[in-house]
């Protein structure tokens, strides 16, 4: 599933993983919540959004709850 996201600040072309070198892709596998590495998941999306918006982690999560996803 891609995961896309433009504003201002995003490089166009720009991938994910090379701008979060602590995320692993994942390629065409699944991947595991037991894995040591982990890829983007879906759950981190809430956080981002916050983050872009001046906001505090969602309570209680368990993806990025510290917000360093980066997308530029």
């Amino acid at each position: 599933m891609p995961f896309i996201v433009w504003g201002s600040g995003v490089k166009a072309g720009a991938d994910l993983y090379d701008l979060n070198p602590d995320y692993a892709s994942p390629g065409k596998k699944r991947t595991s919540y037991a894995d040591d590495e982990q890829p983007v998941r879906n759950g981190d999306v809430a956080n981002l959004a916050t983050d872009l918006l001046g906001l505090e982690a969602v309570p209680d999560s368990e993806h990025d709850a510290a917000q360093h996803l980066d997308v530029s």
